[in-house]
């Protein structure tokens, strides 16, 4: 039997459901130390569950549950007790913020505690070096109080250089003792100093402030003597987690293996040892309706008389002009999550609480890829390794970041958008430094066009020069632009003895032409791009 009980917050007052329950023998309290066994985390918020075994005795008891975060969402609050013998009811769950005198994260109060040892060492250490200074004063003082008595003694014709000796020697000892211990100070300060700086960024990583727990006090009315476990579930700020992509190309074999990765970041104040952990893209507490949407209504405006000139002011016209020139205004913009997905992660994965990125593995795809060489000559940049490949996964790419290897070697960074399964991976590896491609700018000719048409000729011819360098057979790809019109007074063609584009619009664009050949290797390729922008002769055309 699994008896659940949820808590509901509303104007501050807590609903508490209550049970019918049998006559019970006596009421006790028992202290339960749970666990944390399972976390879900979304993109801003993870859910704890937390569990303990429970050695219930007969009668009504009272289950109490410490050192919960404060900032744990009430709402969202969960509490379930199961046993075997499902003779075991829960009754009321109450909720108790305890504040504490000190910080309640153990660690953050130790760090704090350092922080504040070190810094009386450091005082310590200064007062010394202060102490120091005054001992060098004074023996300054001394030396130029005995300097003045030994020349009133030469003037008294009463020499003792024995005695002089002895005193210059005394004051040097005791300055060259004073500063070496100030040297000692400095050098134990710089030591105490990197200790603090190494204690603070520990403490930035783990820091709450909190100095306040929840306890839960939970109500059990047990039948018979049961041994049974209690499962608090609760929802908690401060951790994320982002997907991240590894594309590594294996140019011998034509394979993609692409690498789906999570970082998952926590800073709740709890660390999450050994648990189950589950990564999902749902958004806890979004579900809202939508508002209203109004009726929007049309008319036709009914002329107005126009007042007298004297009336209208220049500032009763200007509000008219911005009246009728007025859009319509929006009411609202909703964003709709495209996909809700949950990666169980596998193994108890242990995630500490110091907001480090805490990398996991979510999955592993090889594709078959097809690999080529593109170039645009029109950009001056070298010809780039292509690869494409159907991302055959079952569950769709969220947007993340990716990393690009080509056989072993870093390749690049870019940004991987939402893919969902059966779409093209389309994506850049580099310079392939063994094919060259030159474009050679061959003529351009402008001249009129007939005596009645009267139309303008803008001529333009490219050579461009393509070599794989490769042992092997290479598909290389070069792509260029053609001019779109978007006037139907302009046209454009491609001349006659230029190179016909083996695709035009490539990939969906508009004006993009391709010539893509298997050249083998050593092999060498001319392509002749040449058009010609036709108009009106008393019109300019930019853009070209």
């Amino acid at each position: 039997m699994n008896s659940a009980f949820r808590i509901a917050l509303s104007g501050g007052l807590m609903g508490l459901a209550f049970f019918a329950i049998s006559p019970v023998v006596h009421a006790e309290d028992f202290s339960v130390a749970s666990t944390i066994t399972a976390v879900t985390v979304f993109d801003d918020r993870a859910r704890v569950t937390r569990q303990a075994e429970v050695d219930l005795p007969e009668g009504r008891h009272r289950l109490l549950v410490p050192n919960l975060p404060e900032g744990l969402d009430r709402d969202a609050l969960e509490v379930r007790f199961t046993t075997e013998s499902g003779n075991v009811t829960l009754g009321a769950v109450d909720v108790r913020t305890v504040h504490e005198a000190d910080l309640v994260n153990i660690e953050e109060e130790e760090l704090v505690v350092t922080l504040e040892q070190l810094a009386f060492a450091t005082r310590e250490q200064e007062d010394a070096i202060e102490a120091e200074q005054m001992v060098i004063g004074i023996i300054e003082n001394i030396g130029k109080a005995i300097a003045e008595r030994t020349a009133d003694s030469i003037a008294a014709d009463l020499p003792r250089p024995e005695r002089w000796s002895e005193t210059w020697i005394g004051l040097k000892e005791g300055a060259a003792t004073s500063m070496s211990r100030i040297r000692l100070a400095e050098r134990e300060i710089s030591h105490l100093q990197k200790q603090v700086e190494q204690t603070e960024r520990r403490l930035e990583q783990i820091r709450t402030g909190a100095r306040a727990t929840v306890s839960l006090d939970v109500e059990v009315i047990a039948e018979t003597a049961s041994l049974g476990s209690l499962q608090v579930s609760y929802l908690v700020s401060g951790a994320s987690w982002q997907p991240i992509y590894e594309a590594r190309l294996d140019t011998s074999a034509d394979r993609l293996d692409l690498i789906q990765l999570a970082a998952v970041t926590q800073g709740t104040g709890e660390d999450w040892a050994d648990v189950s952990l589950t990564l999902s893209t749902a958004r806890p507490g979004a579900a809202a309706p939508l508002p209203e949407l109004p009726s929007w209504f049309i008319d036709v405006r009914e002329p107005e008389l126009p007042a007298p000139v004297a009336q209208r002011s220049s500032e009763a016209m200007l509000d008219q002009a911005k009246l009728a020139t007025a859009a319509p205004s929006i009411v609202a913009e909703v964003e709709t999550s495209t996909f809700q997905v949950e990666y169980q992660v596998p193994g108890p994965v242990s995630v500490p609480a110091t907001r480090e990125p805490y990398r996991v593995t979510l999955s592993q795809h090889s594709l078959d890829s097809d690999l080529s060489v593109r170039a645009i000559p029109k950009f001056g940049l070298e010809p780039q390794i292509y690869v494409r490949a159907t991302f055959d996964g079952d569950a769709p790419l969220l947007p993340g970041p990716l990393v690009l290897y080509r056989d072993g070697t870093f390749a690049g960074n870019r940004y991987q958008e939402a893919l969902p399964p059966g779409d093209v991976l389309d994506m850049a590896f580099g310079p392939d430094d063994l094919v060259t491609v030159k474009q050679i700018y061959v003529t351009g000719q402008r001249d009129r066009q007939g005596l009645i048409r009267n139309r303008q000729r803008h001529e333009r011819r490219y050579r461009i020069e393509v070599t794989n360098h490769h042992d092997i057979v290479m598909p290389i790809t070069v792509l260029e632009q053609l001019p779109v019109p978007q006037d139907a007074r302009i046209t454009v063609e491609l001349l006659e003895n230029a190179t016909p584009p083996t695709e035009t619009d490539f990939d969906g664009r508009t004006g993009v032409l391709a010539w893509s050949y298997d050249f083998a290797p050593g092999e060498s390729r001319t392509i002749d791009f040449a058009y010609i922008v036709s108009h009106p002769a008393e019109i300019q055309v930019t853009g070209f």
